[in-house]
């Protein structure tokens, strides 16, 4: 179902809803630039999982394995558990130049993330 929301015959919102079958994982970072100075720098990534309508899975706990390359690194275990189906999580800089990647993975869903550290 497809569900319009209107105000003075302006659309303002739009939901859809149906039977989950098939999921995902939505992956946003706070930025995607570390810079290195007196210290490390650090940025935040959201995990989210969802179904094809892009609705939070509210009731998964599913175990999410978390991979960095190059110069990053993850602050806290590289297994988490997804609560409420969604996981926050960090990511630091090394002492190092160059591009990280950031790999997030969850059953058969696997998402890569570039991070360019100065």
């Amino acid at each position: 179902y497809k569900f319009k929301g209107f105000i003075n015959d302006q659309q303002v919102i739009e939901k859809e809803v149906g039977p989950s079958n098939r999921f995902d994982l939505e992956v946003k970072v706070n930025k995607t630039e570390l810079v290195n100075a007196d210290t490390y720098d650090a940025m935040r990534v959201r995990v989210r999982h969802v179904d094809e309508h892009n609705n939070l899975m509210q009731y998964s706990q599913r175990i999410v394995e978390i991979k960095t390359e190059g110069p990053i690194q993850l602050i806290g275990p590289d297994k988490q558990t997804l609560l409420g189906g969604q996981l926050g999580l960090y990511v630091r800089s090394k002492n190092q130049k160059g591009v990280g990647k950031l790999t997030i993975k969850m059953d058969d869903i696997e998402k890569e993330i570039s991070i360019s550290v100065k």
